[in-house]
């Protein structure tokens, strides 16, 4: 009998020192995971709403807390929503810059981690490639020559100055070998770089070494005041009158062609019923609070759709009483079943839309689309005529940075 409540009281012993220890480890592993929730709740934060893009090359780190541990990263040309300040500074030697920024707290999936603002942007970042356009300059009077305007990549600085003071009274100066030295130290390129021409109306590619080519130097018609001029009123362009060059054709000035050819498709659109398009526009896509507003009420008119190899194209008119043409333009891969581009188009005071092209048209070369760059995405373009700037080529992958074309549209 004495045995049984020996073995007893044992028990009873055991048993009340696992559930004390079960009891103690749940209270650490509880406290763990609290204190692993409530991580970024010690950070002291100030709400903050704005939208910006990933500036940096290789991709933007996002951490758990302000300078803590990696989770990720994000890249280029991603959109975030920044939701949180810091206030938390910091500066980063990037190569040989110093960069000072503050660490912001972004959304991402459903959850809040932090970036250093210093490789963020309000705009998209282009791409490095420079495309240039062959187009008509007037030199003297009535007489225009053809040529490869380079000024918006040509650094006027005092150091290598390409027009001497006795140079600024003259409308039209060909660039002389002394000059010449000082425009090739102004610029992104060589003479033992290669122009590359695009004829995408022959589909030819053309070419010329740069050493060859004559440099000139034209007064923008839009100077009307009287001399001495400033080095900033003149054009700076490549002479290329003597090649049959096209006149529109792109341009690549470096070491190898970036272009391919036989690659592009005209966009036909096909009209297809408003209850085929597969996503209805929504106000969220728009984060200018100013363009936003201009949608605000429009509804859904003409649709229609494209096909080009995996992918399907749909465009939507947004119309709306008093308000030029809007549309709602969005791409589908098939392969993934998913949306893989969505923006909005509209009129501005610098930018009109072109029409599209329909199966009924009687004229063509609008919008075109394709692989025209090597080792890159498709892009689609034609679908703006800038009054200001310049058109580009958009890719259909977002992350991939445009290309502006360097027309130096200037006014």
């Amino acid at each position: 009998m004495k045995l049984y409540y020996k073995i007893s009281f044992i028990f009873v012993f055991l048993l009340f020192s696992c559930n004390q220890n079960k009891s103690k480890n749940n209270a650490e592993n509880q406290e763990i995971s609290t204190n692993k929730n409530n991580e970024n709740k010690s950070i002291k934060t100030e709400p903050y709403s704005k939208y910006l893009y990933v500036s940096a090359k290789s991709g933007l780190n996002y951490r758990n807390v302000p300078k803590g541990k990696v989770l990720g990263k994000f890249p280029l040309n991603q959109l975030l929503k920044i939701v949180s300040r810091t206030n938390i500074t910091e500066e980063i030697k990037d190569e040989n810059e110093i960069i000072k920024g503050e660490w912001l707290g972004v959304e991402y999936e459903k959850d809040t981690v932090y970036v250093f603002n210093g490789f963020l942007s309000p705009y998209i970042t282009p791409s490095d490639i420079d495309i240039f356009l062959i187009s008509s300059m007037n030199t003297t009077g009535d007489e225009y020559i053809s040529t490869i305007n380079v000024s918006e990549v040509v650094n006027l600085d005092s150091k290598h100055p390409i027009l001497k003071s006795r140079d600024l009274s003259k409308k039209y100066i060909r660039l002389n070998s002394s000059q010449k030295k000082s425009f090739y130290k102004s610029i992104p390129f060589s003479e033992k770089d290669t122009i590359y021409v695009y004829d995408y109306s022959h589909e030819n590619i053309l070419k010329s070494p740069v050493s060859e080519l004559d440099i000139v130097a034209t007064l923008s018609g839009y100077i009307d005041n009287n001399p001495p001029y400033d080095a900033y009123d003149y054009y700076y362009s490549f002479d290329v009158d003597a090649y049959p060059f096209q006149e529109h054709s792109y341009v690549f000035i470096g070491k190898e062609n970036p272009f391919q050819t036989n690659q592009l498709e005209e966009i036909i659109w096909k009209k297809i019923p408003k209850t085929e398009f597969p996503k209805e526009f929504s106000l969220d896509l728009i984060k200018s609070k100013k363009i936003k507003q201009w949608f605000e009420g429009a509804t859904p008119g003409d649709s229609y759709k494209f096909n080009y190899k995996h992918f399907e194209y749909y465009i939507q008119i947004l119309k709306k009483e008093s308000y030029l043409e809007q549309r709602y333009f969005i791409i589908k891969d098939t392969i993934s079943n998913k949306f893989i581009f969505e923006t909005v188009q509209y009129n501005s005071e610098g930018s009109e839309l072109n029409s599209l092209i329909t199966e009924d048209s009687k004229y063509s070369g609008s919008q075109l689309t394709g692989t025209l760059f090597k080792n890159k995405p498709p892009v689609i373009f034609g679908f703006y005529t800038e009054s200001f700037g310049c058109t580009g080529f958009t890719f259909l992958d977002k992350l991939e940075p445009p290309i502006t074309i360097r027309c130096d549209n200037r006014h």
